[in-house]
């Protein structure tokens, strides 16, 4: 019996033909791509195949005989549970995609729930559950984000842990069989690195019969760098909002939103630089939109350790609120201060003179105060950033806005390590319990101000308090910025070298300018990223001048 001829027989049997065509059609477009026997049931009924849908990828179990499912549209979706360990995948997932994105082409959030499931074959059981899911859900989190469908030919098993590493599965040989048996389109699987040396030749035996290669992944990235092969993504999306100008604007101002704004915890500035550059090439999109991505893209750029650009001009005729400009000039005072150039003493001046007296302040204010402050102290202009980071601090907590002091106070502590005393720097750890306390603090901002206070502490010779500050940091935070992990371990094994000791003095700078001088300029390799970052952006201006202004952010 044909697939059209069982189709007919389930509708004289009561079985709903709209519903088993859009089963069909929504398979094809994954499972069927190559099956001469669903195409061909399509072409009688006259439907083409449905076109792979965004954020769609398959997901392979283990039960009795191997079951395959994909994500599904609510109006698709069939009764199905996913459990505990499936949801839990389904989470990380999210987090660990997030950081790996090499563009964003969405104007909507990628972390919802599925919306359920299609079973793809003989449905033998109703739950979704598994860590091996993992690198399914990250290609899903991925093309939801990205807004880019994955590669019809492939499907991934391997489970993917909090730092996005891949690790092997079971049951092998029951998924590669369900593959075979209802993928006939899959041409290649995904696997965790070291998965293939496992292999029995029954299991090696069965790739080869049904056409499918291996491939073998670390890390999440290579997940995502794997699922995307068949599409150019800038060129894809630039394709894509070319017919769809109306979609590019909306993602341009919830990017615009993101970095000017901050009005996300988003971390992932290398994919908010590449798309807000797509979108600031494309005319059709409006003056406006192309603006709002040129600033994007300047500031995300910064954020990445690039050379900080001024931002630019908006459209002629076009006005800019007192909140907004506010909100722009707090990130040109950002972005003068990592050029390492003369302006901005200028524009430090110019935002203190707009800032509105203590009492009267705004959130804008606040965040040019709060960006002042870091500036003067990165030139070690001690006091003047002191009294615009307690202006800052004291005018969030007035506003019943805690959670958003959590910048001004991290710079605080940071400052106070720099040159102050242990009572100043108690002190200014007493003033963040606020911000600490509040619930609508994220967890990155915990963590810096964790790193800043362990930091101080180690700083002023208190290495026990500083280990002890340090274990405040909320662990997945630091899963989600490696960079600020590495910095974390760094300082937790200075404190630890130092506990018990009469004096401390971490590695000085001074250590690393002398070998600086003599031509090692991988010195400073010494030291932790975050540190590093602070280093990297004086010396693309300038070496030398770059040494010196380095030395008086870190003189320890």
């Amino acid at each position: 019996m044909t697939l059209l001829d069982a189709l007919e027989a389930e509708g004289r049997r009561g079985v709903p033909r709209q519903a088993k065509l859009d089963e069909l059609r929504s398979s094809a477009a994954h499972v069927a791509v190559n099956s001469a026997s669903v195409l061909s049931a399509l072409r009688a009924l006259g439907l083409p195949p449905a076109e792979a849908q965004v954020g769609d990828p398959l997901l392979v179990a283990a039960s009795t005989t191997g079951s395959l499912w994909r994500l599904a549209r609510p109006r698709e979706a069939q009764p199905s549970l996913l459990r505990d360990e499936g949801a839990r995948a389904w989470d990380v997932a999210a987090r660990v995609a997030a950081r790996h994105l090499p563009v964003l082409g969405t104007d909507n959030a990628a972390q919802h729930p599925p919306a359920g499931f299609v079973s793809l074959g003989p449905l033998t059981e109703r739950v979704v559950d598994g860590p091996s899911f993992g690198a399914s859900f990250v290609l899903a989190h991925a093309s939801r984000w990205m807004g880019i469908p994955i590669d019809e030919d492939v499907a991934a098993t391997a489970t993917v842990d909090a730092e996005g590493r891949l690790h092997c599965v079971d049951h092998l040989q029951a998924k590669i069989e369900a593959l075979r048996d209802r993928a006939p389109g899959v041409r290649r699987l995904i696997v965790a690195r070291g998965q293939r040396r496992a292999m029995s030749e029954a299991v090696q035996s069965l790739l080869a019969d049904a056409k499918i290669e291996v491939i073998e992944a670390s890390t999440a990235m290579e997940v995502i760098e794997a699922g995307f092969t068949h599409r150019e993504h800038e060129v894809w999306l630039r394709t894509h909002w070319e017919r769809d100008p109306a979609h590019a604007r909306r993602v341009a101002r919830q990017l615009f939103r993101l970095t000017v704004r901050g009005r996300s915890s988003y971390s992932n500035w290398r994919a908010v630089a590449n798309t807000a550059k797509v979108i600031a090439s494309i005319p059709v999109v409006g003056e406006d939109a192309q603006w709002q991505a040129t600033v994007v893209h300047a500031i995300a750029e910064r954020h990445c350790g690039a050379a900080a650009a001024p931002l630019s001009e908006p459209p002629e005729g076009g006005s800019v609120p007192r909140p907004l400009r506010l909100e722009l000039m707090a990130h040109e005072i950002q972005a003068a201060n990592d050029r390492c150039d003369g302006t901005w003493e200028r524009l430090v001046r110019a935002a203190l003179a707009t800032v509105s007296e203590p009492g009267d302040c705004h959130a804008e204010d606040l965040k040019v105060l709060g960006a002042a402050g870091r500036c003067l102290a990165g030139w070690g202009r001690w006091d003047e950033a002191r009294g615009c980071l307690h202006r800052a601090i004291d005018g969030w907590y007035q506003l019943d806005e805690g959670a958003e002091a959590s910048y001004a106070a991290s710079e605080l502590v940071r400052v106070e390590g720099l040159s102050g005393s242990l009572a100043s720097l108690a002190a200014a750890v007493e003033l963040a319990k606020a911000f600490w306390n509040d619930w609508r603090t994220s967890d990155m901002s915990r963590a810096y101000f964790a790193f800043a206070e362990g930091r101080a502490w180690v700083t002023l010779g208190e290495p026990d308090k500083g280990l002890l500050a340090l274990a405040q940091a909320p662990p997945d935070a630091l899963h989600d910025n490696p960079d600020l992990a590495t910095s974390f371990a760094r300082w937790r094994r200075r404190a630890g070298e130092a506990v018990g000791r009469e004096t401390f003095a971490p590695k000085t700078a001074m250590d690393v300018l002398v070998r600086i001088e003599e031509g090692e300029f991988d010195a400073v390799g010494d030291f932790d990223p975050v540190d590093r970052a602070e280093w990297d952006r004086c010396r693309k201006v300038d070496p030398e001048g770059g040494v010196a202004r380095w030395l008086v952010m870190f003189p320890y």
